[in-house]
């Protein structure tokens, strides 16, 4: 949805001077997010310079999120609805401090909608019924074509003169043969046969585009010229708006997705119910914040297709939730802003901040693309995109919301070039290099804006967090049985950003550029005495990461490559009958 003076998914227009993030809201042909400009705060300390090196012309990146994440997260939504979530419990999820409610009136209430695509021309409507034009009578298939009178120079506030005209087809071969009055009307308006919500195809009217397509729509069509620019106003009811919108924000066949759920439906249709209910909250709460009373049909409001866009199963969201809006704990409507993907965490703002786990949804039915997503931006572009900083030197992420992995989305960073330093927005940045979200990372460094760290499990395997790489694991050679009953028991970090990995038994497992091959306490300098049996305790890696050092259970420690050795528990305490657990070292070593 859209985004506003709290903006977000829905550019309104009003761009933040020192935060602009385009967000965009899920157009479901490309199933995309929506747009808008969104600032947050947070006391956060600041994270780790990257400097990439000269002979790197890329940085790559790591992100989770499609949009700004405030509110609804489509995808997220589908989530918990497939994990059995009613739409009821989605809304109140994602919309703390909201309550449902219904609106009295939503029968008879109408949206005035700008058909974006035919701005700056004239209006050039047709149907397979009768319609008119200002009262002006048309029959089936003519076409009807409304221009505007001179330049548009009517004073602010009034209507501007029109004239009609009508032709057998859109293209207007065989010319335009004047019509009605040529002193002109104002501000005309064309009503179809049937404004019935049941209405068929034959019977809206069909808007014909510049580009030689046609849009069907329901309600009426109105022709106005706001500063002297002609536009074409859907002026639709309310629920046949949202048939036009669902479906485009959320793919409808989601509702088709997962076992059957309330009402005999499957359970992602309670996504499309979540949506339906967002969708008219914020489509009525934007227009009552907005001056023209008007809303637009693209990512920047909600995405709109009028009924050409319709679908059975989204239309039957919209009526099962007919009237369903959130109300704010003032009794107001709610502006429910929802974008395309969290990440895994919402971003707060109006709402409460919350973790989003329906947003990692993956089945063998969809998964989301947008959870974790990578790409990487070449130096030219970044300088191409801030040519203030000359040639470009290094990222800094400066400041983060703290919420969710990579430490959160990147509230403030600094780009420092060759010609000077410039303090952005991570929303601001994500918008110029056309990035999904501000919440980011770059792994292209030992730092990545953030760091990183590796667990390792004791069967031996290895998973990578932040910018840690991932390099391979030991988990194949310990469970072949050739190892016995030993558990991998430590890891340390190599110079080169690899690892090594200590099984109990003392063999070492080196991955990334292992500097001296990998060692264990057998093949140590430091030979074990008779009867000795390996139970490595512990590895860590020496100062400079150029070698290592393990330690058993019993406190003998042993040292690989530049490791210093400075002796063990039978050194210090040769009757100790403790268990040894770990080791580190100083940084006088």
């Amino acid at each position: 949805m859209r985004y506003k003076s709290f903006s977000n998914r829905v550019l309104t227009g009003i761009l933040l001077v020192f935060l602009v993030f385009a967000y965009v809201l899920v157009d479901t042909e490309a199933i995309q997010p929506m747009t808008d400009a969104y600032s947050f705060t947070s006391s956060l300390s600041p994270s780790v310079s990257l400097s990439p090196e000269s002979s790197s012309q890329t940085l790559s990146l790591v992100g989770h999120g499609w949009g700004p994440g405030v509110g609804m997260g489509q995808w997220g939504a589908l989530g918990y609805a497939l994990a059995g979530e009613p739409y009821t419990w989605i809304l109140s999820h994602y919309y703390g401090g909201t309550s449902l409610s219904t609106l009295a009136d939503y029968a008879s209430t109408t949206v005035k909608v700008v058909i974006s695509q035919n701005d700056g021309n004239a209006v050039e409507v047709t149907s397979s019924s009768p319609f008119s034009v200002a009262g002006i009578s048309f029959s089936a298939g003519e076409v009807a074509r409304i221009t505007l009178m001179g330049n548009g120079s009517t004073a602010s506030g009034s209507s501007d003169e029109w004239l009609i005209a009508k032709s057998a087809s859109c293209s207007g071969s065989g010319g335009w043969q004047p019509v009605g009055s040529q002193s002109g009307y104002p501000d005309p308006v064309v009503e179809p046969t049937s404004l019935s919500l049941q209405a068929s195809s034959t019977q809206v009217l069909s808007l014909c585009l510049p580009n030689g397509s046609a849009m069907l729509l329901r309600g009426e069509l109105q022709a106005i010229a706001p500063n002297g620019i002609p536009e074409t106003l859907n002026i639709v009811s309310l629920e046949a708006y949202l048939d036009g919108v669902v479906p485009k924000e959320s793919p409808a066949y989601w509702g088709q997705l997962g076992s059957q759920g309330p009402d005999g439906q499957p359970w992602g249709f309670q996504e499309l119910e979540a949506q339906a209910v967002a969708a008219r909250s914020y489509v009525l709460a934007d227009i009552q914040d907005s001056a023209s009373g008007t809303i637009c049909d693209t990512s920047a409001c909600q995405v709109y297709g009028g009924m050409s866009a319709e679908n059975p199963i989204s239309n039957l969201a919209v009526s099962a939730t007919a009237g369903q809006i959130l109300k704010t704990s003032n009794g107001s409507i709610a502006l429910a802003y929802y974008s395309s993907s969290t990440g895994g965490y919402t971003a707060g703002g109006p709402f409460p901040a919350v973790v989003d786990s329906g947003d990692s949804i993956c089945t063998p039915d969809i998964c989301n693309p947008f959870h974790t997503w990578h790409e990487s931006l070449s130096y030219t572009q970044i300088q191409d995109a801030f040519p203030q900083i000359g040639e470009f030197e290094s990222l800094v992420v400066t400041e983060r919301n703290g919420l969710g992995s990579l430490g959160g989305r990147v509230e403030m960073m600094e780009l420092l070039g060759s010609a000077g330093t410039i303090h952005i927005t991570g929303s601001y940045f994500a918008s110029k290099l056309g990035l999904y979200s501000n919440w980011f990372a770059v792994v292209d460094s030992p730092s990545g804006g953030i760091g990183g760290y590796w667990i390792l499990s004791s069967n031996g395997s290895v998973f990578g967090f932040g910018d840690a790489p991932y390099y391979g694991s030991a988990f194949n050679v310990m469970n072949t049985g050739a190892m016995g009953a030993a558990q991998a028991v430590d890891m340390a970090t190599t110079s080169t950003n690899g690892y090594w990995i200590a099984a109990s038994d003392g063999t070492v497992f080196g991955f990334h550029n292992d500097l001296f091959g990998a060692g264990s306490t057998i093949n140590s300098t430091e030979a074990p005495p008779t009867g000795f049996t390996p139970s490595t305790a512990a590895i860590s890696s020496s100062l400079n990461g150029d070698g290592y050092l393990l330690v058993d259970q019993e406190g003998m420690v042993f040292t690989f490559g530049n490791a210093p050795q400075f002796g063990g528990m039978e050194d210090v305490n040769p009757s100790f009958n403790g268990q040894v657990t770990s080791i580190a070292v100083s940084s006088y070593t």
